[in-house]
Order: structure tokens, then sequence, then C-alpha cells
């Protein structure tokens, strides 16, 4: 079986996941082949590890960079939401910051560069720096609340992101986003008793 949603680009074609029919263990495999054929995957790292990795990746991208939350990029947004979340600082305003974001993309399927304090979105939405930082938002979200709602946005950014994975330059962040990803669908794999 192949993984249908990531075979197409889905910023130009999205998909809307209505009615999407279960296809068991054959899907599951065939997903889990799409994500982990793009990165050199480590399966054996824990959340609390990838959340290092992800913390020393947002130091060293954005060092010295300082931003007024008003005229703010999307990913600079996102890149203080996850700090706050991996940090458990401001974690009353995470989760409102993040829905923002997760309506938007639903509505719309695209992550633009700027959003204004309305919610109106500017500027393009075909980098996917921007897709990324939301995938992970949501997947360190999922892994510290166990929120579906999360992990059901992340697994429908990662489609994106997969679909157009020969355009990310920064490969960390795709496995980084990836292991996380693998991780939360095996969590929940196992507590629905699901074997693959």
């Amino acid at each position: 079986m192949e993984y249908e949603y990531s075979s197409v680009d889905r910023i130009k074609t999205p998909h809307n996941y209505m009615y999407t029919s279960y296809h068991g263990t054959p899907f599951l495999l065939a997903y889990i082949k799409d994500r982990t054929d793009k990165i050199d995957f480590n399966q054996n790292k824990s959340p609390d590890e990838i959340f290092v990795e992800i913390l020393a990746m947002l130091e060293k991208s954005t060092k010295g960079i300082t931003t007024d939350v008003d005229k703010a990029e999307t990913v600079f947004i996102l890149r203080d939401i996850l700090k706050n979340m991996i940090t458990n600082e401001k974690q009353n305003s995470v989760y409102a910051g993040l829905s923002r974001f997760i309506k938007r993309y639903e509505v719309t399927k695209k992550v633009y560069a700027y959003y204004d304090e309305n919610g109106k979105a500017y500027g393009s939405y075909d980098a996917l720096k921007p897709y990324l930082y939301l995938s992970l938002a949501c997947l360190v979200y999922f892994s510290k609340y166990k929120n579906l709602k999360m992990l059901n946005c992340a697994l429908k950014l990662g489609d994106v992101f997969s679909s157009r994975s020969y355009k990310i330059k920064n490969k960390k962040l795709l496995r980084l986003c990836f292991q996380l990803e693998i991780n939360s669908v095996d969590t929940v794999m196992e507590k629905a008793g699901i074997k693959i």
C-alpha cells in the first residue's frame, strides 16, 4: 500500500481529509515508511531527548533576534510558543496561541509568514519552516498533554512537508519533527492496543 497523503505537493493540492477511511496495519506501515524514508531515523529517542534538541536548535537559529509580537513573523511567534512549552513557562497562553494558528491552518490549509493580531494572514505561505514549527509545537503539546487535536493537526502538517521534503534545507528540523510525530503515533497505537 502507498501512503497517498504525501504523494502530491500538499501546499499546491491540499487534502481535506473528510471521510477518510481507515485501512488498518498496511496504512500504518505505509505512513511510517513515508516518514522514515525521508530522514535518518533514530526511533530510540524519548520525547524529552527530542525536546532538548529542539531547544538547542531554536537557540542557535534565532540567537540575538527579538520580536514585537504585533509585527513578528509566524516562525518567531511559534518559536516562542515552543520554548515556553518545553521550559514550562507561560503555559496559560500557550494553548490559546497555538489554537489560533491551528484554526487558521485547518480553514486555509496554509501557514502564512505573518498574521496580524486579529488573525488575518498576509505574506507568503510556501516557506516550509512555519509548517515545521507549527507541527513541532503541536507535537510537543501532544507529548505533554495528550491532546488529540494537536496530533491531528501535526499529522496533516507532516503530510505537507513530507510531500515537499526535497525542498527542506534543515534536515535536522525535519528529522526532529518526524521522530516526535512517530513517537506520538506510537503512543496512540500503544494505548489502542495496536501492534505492527
